[in-house]
């Protein structure tokens, strides 16, 4: 397991007052949301100090150090003191009706970590501690309270691993199999994120999209080995910025194709931001709106 720590900024937030005997977990109501822009988000237009949760877990399994453990949290009102908030990214109430499988192992490695250090054992739902319907009726509660507890240790938080593809075009797959679906394709040079725990045989699994896949190991090189399992690449900043360059205007859909739907445009000269880690072949993922967008390649400057 790793604890992303990006270095977010907070505003005159108190330390050593908050020592933890439960947890309290949410849903965020969206998807597409990085933790910088949570943070934004409760320190900007909420007037907080900074992100009112302690970790936030993405659906691809990436877990993010938000407020510190030893700073009270602003995640529920009535349950603020002496407790940590952990954020889930979905709308588990209206649109999200199954948990991804690597959202859940990563509370689950999560849990046996603060578990292990807290000797935490109360598990609420933001709902069950206070006026609110989160984390949503949709979202497993049962089960993440019931999740299996493994003793680690601190020394191995880290266990993540990376790895650039070989082949000029390989293709992910549901399963570790040819005879399994393909989910899509990665181009020679994509850097990728590897889970060794989920590791079948000849198959690296991977983060990709919100479920996950699976790549064959005979094309992926990992620190300068093929196929071998060394130590990881220290991951560079995934975001970047460009300019749009376009002679009228550049259309922002909701996925990396051109038959995805339009769901805005950009004008020449714009300002974008954008995450390498979702973006997908020819396409960029940008911030756009709430839930962000795919723009084409070819009509974008790197800054």
């Amino acid at each position: 397991m790793k604890i992303i720590d990006v270095g977010l900024r907070f505003n005159g937030l108190r330390q050593n007052n908050n020592s933890p005997k439960s947890i309290v977990v949410h849903h965020i109501e969206a998807n597409n949301w990085t933790v910088e822009r949570l943070n934004s988000l409760h320190k900007d237009e909420f007037g907080w100090a900074g992100i009112g949760y302690h970790f936030y877990i993405r659906k691809d399994g990436a877990i993010y150090r938000g407020r510190p453990e030893t700073s009270q949290g602003a995640h529920v009102a009535e349950y603020n003191t002496n407790s940590l908030g952990v954020a889930f990214e979905g709308d588990y109430h209206k649109v999200d009706k199954e948990m991804p499988q690597a959202q859940f192992n990563a509370w689950v490695e999560l849990k046996s970590y603060l578990f292990n250090k807290y000797g935490i054992i109360n598990i609420y739902g933001h709902k069950e501690v206070g006026s609110s319907n989160c984390p949503g009726q949709y979202f497993p509660l049962d089960k993440i309270k019931d999740g299996v507890i493994e003793t680690i240790e601190e020394s191995s938080i880290d266990n993540i691993l990376y790895g650039i593809t070989t082949a000029n075009v390989l293709n992910v797959r549901d399963g570790a199999s040819t005879s399994n679906s393909i989910l899509g394709t990665l181009p020679k040079g994509t850097k990728v994120k590897i889970s060794p725990q989920y590791s079948k045989g000849d198959w690296y699994s991977i983060y990709y999209g919100n479920n996950g896949g699976f790549i064959h190991k005979d094309y992926v090189n990992i620190n300068g080995q093929e196929g071998g399992l060394q130590e990881p690449i220290i991951e560079e900043n995934p975001i970047i910025y460009g300019t749009v360059k376009v002679n009228s205007v550049l259309n922002v859909r909701d996925g990396a194709s051109t038959n995805s739907s339009i769901i805005g445009r950009l004008s020449n000269g714009e300002k974008v931001k954008i995450d390498k880690r979702y973006s997908q072949g020819d396409f960029y993922s940008i911030y756009y709106g709430n839930s962000g967008g795919f723009i084409h390649k070819d009509y974008v400057i790197l800054d």
